[in-house]
């Protein structure tokens, strides 16, 4: 059994996957219950922070820009939120070379009767390390409109969330530093860990998840390839299991203490070019969720009518 840290994207989304149904029941509540940033001692570089693989992405081949739409499920049976991620389809002229990812979404169904809630989240990522430069968020609840602001310099990340009533008024600012260059985004975690090869069971690999104000310390753990069919298509997957840790400053030290929110996780990543999330089934503090990706295609006309033919043939 081989184990690695490595140091980068909640937020396959894995943390994308994984994170979002969270943000999407529990977005309110998050805002309301930060609190100012306090001067506190500088943190500490922990030792674990220093076995992080340092040669960055992995071997599989970079994702060509594609889209894909994510539903979120109570238990499978009733539909909560929707997501669609774009990757790579534009340039941004501030931000050259960078490759470019977006997000967006919001609760759906009962859960929106519930609570009304819509984000939307754009990204520059370094190509090279797939790390985000740039990070904005609006999200969007039923009093309040959260953004979040987040920029990588050689300190580490430095992230500015503002949250305002519904007429514009500011209500909250909070500044908070993650002072070492190891987090990821959530989009770029997604990428990062779609990087990776495994081969052998029991292989894990676990990557620092920044996708807010907070931090996340995210692990897999590979438990092997099977078949696996969701509401709305069966692919050959490669499957995970699903750890998460909360990273917290304390006393001059950063803390990795359980995420209580957070239960047990299962993730499914389909064995094919795309290489993306399928589905995660998921046991977190409202209960039982999956998040499953109901469409998904190539941006490239050529490409996508290509795939589109094959699928055809195939039935």
């Amino acid at each position: 059994m081989q184990s690695r840290i490595t140091g980068g994207t909640a937020h396959p989304w894995l943390v994308l996957l994984l994170l979002l149904p969270v943000l999407i029941f529990a977005a309110g509540s998050r805002a309301q219950g930060d609190k100012p940033a306090e001067k506190k001692k500088p943190i500490e570089r922990p030792d674990w922070l220093d076995e992080m693989d340092k040669t960055g992405p992995g071997t599989v081949m970079p994702l060509d820009p594609c889209t894909f739409e994510l539903t979120f499920s109570w238990s499978n049976l009733v539909t909560a939120g929707r997501a669609n991620v774009l990757i790579g389809d534009t340039e941004n002229p501030e931000y050259p070379g960078h490759l470019i990812a977006r997000a967006e979404g919001g609760s759906a169904g009962l859960a929106r009767a519930l609570y009304k809630y819509n984000f939307t989240m754009w990204g520059a990522l370094d190509p090279d390390s797939l790390k985000a430069v740039k990070f904005n968020s609006v999200e969007t609840g039923k009093d309040d409109v959260t953004k979040t602001d987040n920029s990588r310099d050689k300190y580490g990340v430095l992230s500015l969330t503002e949250i305002f009533d519904k007429k514009g008024k500011s209500l909250k600012t909070r500044r908070i530093r993650f002072p070492f260059d190891e987090a990821y985004d959530l989009l770029g975690a997604l990428l990062y860990l779609r990087s990776l090869e495994f081969t052998e069971l029991g292989e894990t690999a676990s990557v620092i998840a920044h996708p807010f104000g907070g931090a996340y310390l995210v692990h897999l753990t590979y438990e092997g390839r099977e078949k696996h069919d969701t509401a709305f298509s069966t692919h050959d997957c490669l499957r995970f299991k699903i750890g998460v840790e909360k990273l917290t400053k304390g006393d001059g030290v950063l803390i990795r203490k359980k995420y209580e929110k957070f239960e047990r996780a299962t993730l499914w990543v389909s064995d094919d070019e795309y290489r993306l999330p399928i589905e995660v089934e998921a046991k977190i503090f409202i209960g039982s969720i999956r998040a499953t990706m109901s469409k998904r295609f190539w941006l490239d006309p050529a490409k996508a009518t290509a795939e589109k033919k094959a699928t055809k043939n195939k039935k």
